[in-house]
């Protein structure tokens, strides 16, 4: 009795241990009122191939330097992705958190943000400087972190050239179907 009870509770245990070793991914899918989901799926990601993720910006990407804007690329967008919107944003801004960049209305099929080639489809909204143009990184000291939020929505947005970050995520509150962050670091020089 003893042996088959080691025995079931052996097999309990090496079936909890081959169960707890399968990849669970929590999906980054939701709407306003939903909780996040446990899935296998993979979804959208943000990368660049001028920086990688948590890692400094090269000196070109920053006012320090040439100020150009990163390519971005996406990849996994959903099926159901209509349009897509990006903002760029600094949370350590002494004065609160800038906005270097907010731009919407991609189509489905872009899977490459360059701000030298945007489609005449694309709008961009007012940033923190107060104009609709890509601003780049520049802090006036210590290190920053610069985030590059794509959002892929359910339909295009009717929103105005002037319309800035707030009216941007009011616009898109109940049409965001997934999400992608990529973050680079600035260091004041």
């Amino acid at each position: 009795m003893k042996k088959i009870i080691i025995l079931l509770a052996l097999l309990v245990l090496s079936g909890c241990t081959a169960a707890s070793t399968k990849p669970i991914t929590v999906a980054k899918n939701y709407t306003a009122s939903s909780t996040p989901l446990i899935s296998n799926q993979i979804y959208m990601t943000l990368h660049s191939p001028d920086f990688s993720n948590g890692n400094s910006m090269p000196v070109d990407f920053t006012c320090f330097g040439k100020g150009k804007a990163p390519v971005l690329q996406i990849d996994g967008a959903p099926a159901t992705t209509t349009s897509f919107a990006l903002i760029i944003n600094d949370p350590d801004a002494p004065s609160g958190v800038f906005t270097h960049w907010l731009i919407w209305n991609f189509d489905r099929a872009t899977t490459t943000i360059d701000a030298k080639n945007l489609p005449k489809s694309v709008t961009a909204g007012i940033n923190s400087s107060g104009t609709a143009k890509y601003v780049s990184p520049c802090p006036p000291s210590g290190t920053h972190h610069y985030y590059f939020r794509l959002y892929a929505l359910d339909s295009k947005l009717n929103l105005p050239a002037s319309a800035d970050q707030k009216q941007l995520l009011a616009a898109m509150k109940d049409h965001i179907i997934d999400e992608a962050v990529l973050m680079g670091l600035v260091e004041h020089k």
